[in-house]
This record gives structure tokens, C-alpha cells and sequence, in this order.
């Protein structure tokens, strides 16, 4: 088994799951979803396994 420890951004994190970047820090203001860093910049970065739950809509469907 291989654990991907790559980081990915708001931004990518929301194109790989399908929902919008407002959405991704709703989330994590909900405590739905926390960031693996926050940069000195205050930037959110999440661990690419950490985030594997979040599917594009259309895989949360075929699931279902």
C-alpha cells in the first residue's frame, strides 16, 4: 500500500472533489474538514489521503 503525502491546496482540493472553494472552507469552518497545514500566510493546505473521502457528485451517486 503507497500513502500519498502530497499536499493539495482550496483550490485543488475543490476541482478533485467537485464542489466549490467556498464550500471546502465552509467545511473546515464547520469542523467538517481540517487542513493538514496552514501556511504563515494563512493559506490552508489538506494531505491528499487525509481528504480520499470527498468524491466528485457523480461517484457519490454511482455509489448509492
Amino acid at each position: 500500500m503507497t500513502v500519498d503525502f502530497s499536499l493539495l491546496s482550496v483550490g485543488q482540493l475543490a476541482d478533485r472533489s467537485g464542489v466549490s472553494s467556498a464550500t471546502i472552507r465552509r467545511w473546515c469552518s464547520a469542523g467538517k474538514l481540517s487542513e493538514t497545514l496552514r501556511t504563515v500566510g494563512n493559506h490552508r493546505h489538506f494531505s491528499s489521503s487525509s481528504c480520499s473521502h470527498l468524491r466528485k457528485p457523480k461517484e457519490r451517486r454511482d455509489i448509492s
